[in-house]
């Protein structure tokens, strides 16, 4: 929930509060998760895999490229709001068993991000 909003505020022109961003969190595309579920069905896989991207970010690099992309990092004020107890630290999976089906996230980062920001423009009239 928190791409969505830092994107959507910074496409408004408003500033958005953050923690200073040491999490760590592995972002998946929705539509590699959608293809990632097709390549199970397909496969009549059984057991437990992971659906991820595989990619470690902290929140700061992957808030500071949104920034970045919008020519609007320094509306982005880190520290602004406090770490929160029940949030984990490091959220990233392991996609080996998956890959090992054939399947292969088709984004990375940066364009999962852009094409994140694209959808937030159209959704919300921004273009």
């Amino acid at each position: 929930m928190s791409l969505p909003a830092l994107i959507r505020t910074l496409l408004a022109g408003g500033t958005f509060d953050a923690t200073e961003g040491a999490q760590v969190r592995d972002y998946v595309h929705v539509d590699d998760v959608a293809s990632g579920f097709v390549t199970l069905l397909e496969s009549e896989a059984d057991g437990v895999y992971n659906l991820c991207s595989g990619a470690p970010y902290t929140m700061r690099q992957i808030m500071s490229a949104v920034g970045a992309a919008l020519d609007a990092e320094s509306r982005i004020r880190f520290g602004a709001v406090p770490y929160r107890g029940w949030e984990p630290k490091r959220i990233c999976g392991d996609n080996t068993k998956l890959r090992a089906l054939g399947w292969a996230p088709r984004f990375d980062l940066d364009s999962g991000l852009r094409d994140a920001i694209a959808f937030w423009r159209r959704a919300d009239s921004y273009e």
